[in-house]
């Protein structure tokens, strides 16, 4: 978690539409992470 927070200033100094996508990778990560748990 440490890393993605490192990740997020990174982020910010970009593009505006850098960080959404940055955002949206995260959320199919957390769903993959359940799909791994639930299988």
């Amino acid at each position: 978690m440490e890393d993605k927070r490192d990740l997020l200033p990174v982020k910010r100094r970009g593009t505006s539409s850098d960080f959404p996508a940055d955002m949206n990778v995260n959320v199919s990560i957390l769903i993959a992470i359940k799909l791994l748990f639930a299988s």
